[in-house]
């Protein structure tokens, strides 16, 4: 479906702001599933930031 709706919006020449919207354009209801808060998405260096500052924390338990 994810497929689809993301070529559909391609040939449109339109640019969704996100995968859900796509399938909303094809007329679909997309389907929302709980996430893990551990999961997170890299957008912006301060994402990066983040991400890295976690993982430093989890190798230093991991050496305990």
């Amino acid at each position: 479906v994810l497929e689809r709706a993301l070529g559909a919006a391609l040939a449109a020449g339109r640019t969704p702001t996100d995968e859900a919207q796509a399938i909303e354009w094809l007329g679909l209801v997309p389907r929302l599933v709980p996430g893990d808060a551990r999961n997170i998405k890299v957008t912006t260096a301060a994402d990066l930031a983040l991400v890295t500052a976690l993982l430093e924390v989890r190798k230093a338990h991991a050496a305990e």
